[in-house]
């Protein structure tokens, strides 16, 4: 087993102990959610945006991938969330999304 199906794995019994439905490209999909509740702080540049919430997903369950500034929208507990960041993860299986409400 490789270090990439060890860490797909690890992430896949995680989801299931903390699964958060969402739906991306009309397709129902779970991910582990994080409150990230920080305001935006004004750095030299302007001001530095900071996510509403962080969601924690699995790369191989998209047919394509979310990318930063992405035009499609990801519903979560009825609530419309624009993609404003992708971090992948070291593991190069996970992403963090980072999610900013669509007003």
């Amino acid at each position: 087993m490789t270090l990439a199906e060890i860490n797909a794995a690890d992430f896949i019994a995680q989801r299931a102990e903390l699964p958060t439905a969402f739906t991306f490209d009309s397709v129902n999909l779970t991910g582990m959610r994080t409150d990230t509740r920080q305001n935006n702080e004004m750095q030299p540049g302007g001001y530095d945006p900071q996510s509403d919430a962080e969601l924690m997903v699995l790369l191989a369950d998209f047919a394509s991938a979310p990318v930063a500034q992405d035009t499609r929208l990801l519903n979560m507990g009825g609530v419309d969330y624009r993609v404003t960041s992708v971090t992948l993860g070291t593991d190069t299986v996970t992403a963090i999304l980072g999610l900013h409400q669509n007003t």
